[in-house]
């Protein structure tokens, strides 16, 4: 089954109202039976089965430490409930309800620990910039140079740039690490050299102030 039909399903298990539904007796059947329709495509037992078990995906997508990408494992935990839905096998001993909630737990962990190396990643770079940047033999100004020999200053110096737009972050970086001219950093940020110059000139302003 492809990404596409499946999103097609998990839009209609979120979405659908109940409009237009003649086959009452449907909504009587144990999940067993509605896995045994879902298995064989029918797809308004996969609706049905979605609408059980919709306060299950939203408990394991929206935990406190998912808060900032709940959206995104929430789309997630239905493509794991579907594919769920398919590989439960009819034979077992396994109720259907635990087989879900494992198979959603399961998923939840694989995502948090995949966001959880995304995020890892992304404070080492930050990490890695500010580093160095406060080692590399760069010029910002004379009067600033002076003053980087104090741990005290460089500490400061140091929250200071952790906290600075990324793209302000990356200006640094790229001029004073990998030594690259204004007309260079121009081109990878797509704005005049005039500009980048200008924004030059106010972080020079800026992180003068704190030294």
């Amino acid at each position: 089954m492809d990404i596409l039909s499946v999103a097609l399903k998990i839009e209609k298990c979120i979405s659908h109202k109940g409009e237009n539904m003649k086959n009452t007796n449907i909504f009587n059947e144990t999940d067993y039976q509605l896995i045994l329709r879902a298995q064989h495509y029918d797809n308004f037992a996969i609706e049905l089965l979605c609408k059980r078990y919709e306060n299950l995906i939203f408990k394991y997508a929206h935990m406190q430490h998912l808060h900032a990408v709940a959206a995104d494992v929430e789309s997630e935990l239905w493509l794991a409930f579907i594919k769920a839905i398919y590989t439960y096998n009819v034979d077992s001993q396994v109720p259907p309800a635990g087989y879900f909630n494992s198979s959603v737990k399961y998923a939840q962990w694989n995502i948090f620990k995949k966001y959880r190396r995304q995020w890892e990643r992304e404070h080492v770079d930050n990490e890695e910039i500010c580093l160095n940047l406060l080692e590399a033999d760069y010029n910002l100004e004379d009067s600033v140079l002076d003053d980087l020999t104090h741990k005290d200053t460089l500490t400061q110096l140091q929250k200071e740039i952790v906290h600075l737009p990324n793209r302000d972050k990356q200006l640094l970086y790229w001029h004073y690490v990998e030594k690259l001219s204004f007309t260079k950093i121009a081109q990878k940020l797509t704005i005049s050299k005039q500009r980048v110059s200008y924004l030059h000139q106010q972080l020079i302003k800026k992180l003068s102030k704190i030294l």
